[in-house]
């Protein structure tokens, strides 16, 4: 069961931290940024960083993807491949943070502006679409 476990616990977890590392650049951003009042363009920074993130995230993905289909000799890829597919359309539509926002509320409802959609959150969708997509033609 470890191969199978460890191919669900990849994508989900890369995700996790891919979310909590762009939600620590939105709040940087915010404090460092827009509170203060910064009357240059910044947004460039903001994006390269994002890129960065997602990139890092997404190559992680792909070469676990690779590994686990090499050490296997089989078709093990085929889990995370799918769900990290379903885990992408899901947070392109928004589901996710739909989901997350229902929790929230019911679990506290002060945590519920957690899930609110910020100007880096659409940043990063935008760069999910430009590098997120090539790795569904790989295997």
């Amino acid at each position: 069961y470890a191969p199978k476990l460890m191919a669900l616990f990849l994508p989900l977890g890369t995700t996790c931290v891919e979310v909590l590392i762009v939600t620590l650049i939105d709040q940087a951003y915010c404090r460092l940024v827009y509170d203060r009042g910064v009357t240059s363009e910044q947004t460039s920074y903001v994006s390269f960083a994002i890129s960065m993130v997602h990139g890092v995230s997404e190559s992680s993905r792909l070469v676990g993807m690779l590994v686990g289909a090499i050490l296997s000799g089989g078709y093990q890829w085929w889990l995370p491949v799918c769900l990290s597919l379903v885990m992408n359309v899901g947070s392109r539509h928004g589901w996710w943070r739909f989901w997350l926002a229902r929790f929230l509320l019911r679990l506290a409802p002060c945590l519920a502006p957690l899930a609110r959609i910020t100007v880096v959150d659409r940043l990063h969708d935008q760069v999910k679409f430009c590098f997120g997509y090539p790795r569904f033609c790989f295997p």
